[in-house]
C-alpha cells in the first residue's frame, strides 16, 4: 500500500503489513505524522472530525500542506479536495507517493523551473514531451492528479493545479 520511501518520510516500520482499508490505514498509521521535505512539500494528518460539519459538509479537514495556504479536505471515499471544491488526488496515500518520488530523486530543492500551466495532461506532452524524451516516468500512483519523470539531474512533475477550472502545473526539480 506504502512504497519504501514513503513509509520513510512517514516513519512507519517498512516490515509492518498496512491495512488496504483507506479509512484504517489513515486513523491507525498516519493520524498525527507530519513531514517536511526539501522541496518546500510536505503534510500533516490530524485525526478525522467526520463528515457532518455544517459549513463544509461532506469533508474532513483532517489534512494541512507545509506551505500552501489552502483548505485541504478528505471526502467520504478518501479523495483530497482543495478548499471543499477542488479533487487534487483520488487519496491522500498518493500526497505522500508523490513526495517521497521527489525525495527520492537527485533534485536538491535548491532550483526550479516551471512549464506553466496548460489545460491537460496531452497539452503538456505535445508541448513539452521533447524535453523529457528518454526519461524514466515514475510508478503511477494517481496518473490523473500527477504523472513524474526522472532525468539525469532532476525530476519533471505533472500534476493537477489547484483550481476549479481543471488545468495541470508542470515543475521541474534541479
Amino acid at each position: 500500500m506504502l512504497s519504501l520511501s514513503a513509509r520513510q518520510l512517514l516513519g512507519i516500520d517498512p516490515h509492518i503489513d498496512l491495512p488496504t482499508d483507506l479509512a484504517t490505514l489513515f486513523d491507525e498509521f498516519f493520524v498525527g505524522k507530519r513531514y517536511e521535505t526539501r522541496f518546500d512539500s510536505g503534510w500533516s494528518f490530524d485525526q478525522r472530525q467526520g463528515f457532518a460539519q455544517e459549513e463544509i459538509e461532506g469533508f474532513d479537514p483532517c489534512l494541512a500542506h507545509y506551505t500552501a495556504p489552502f483548505n485541504f479536505a478528505l471526502d467520504e471515499r478518501f479523495s483530497v479536495y482543495i478548499d471543499f471544491n477542488t479533487k487534487i488526488a483520488s487519496s491522500f496515500v498518493s500526497l505522500v507517493e508523490k513526495d517521497a518520488i521527489l525525495v527520492a530523486s537527485k533534485g536538491t530543492g535548491e532550483k526550479r523551473r516551471g512549464f506553466g500551466t496548460l489545460p491537460s495532461f496531452e497539452a503538456f506532452f505535445e508541448q513539452h514531451g521533447e524535453y523529457i524524451s528518454g526519461w524514466l516516468e515514475a510508478p503511477h500512483f494517481d496518473p490523473e492528479f500527477y504523472r513524474m519523470f526522472i532525468g539525469p539531474s532532476s525530476v519533471v512533475s505533472v500534476s493537477r493545479f489547484y483550481s476549479q477550472e481543471y488545468l495541470v502545473c508542470g515543475l521541474e526539480y534541479f
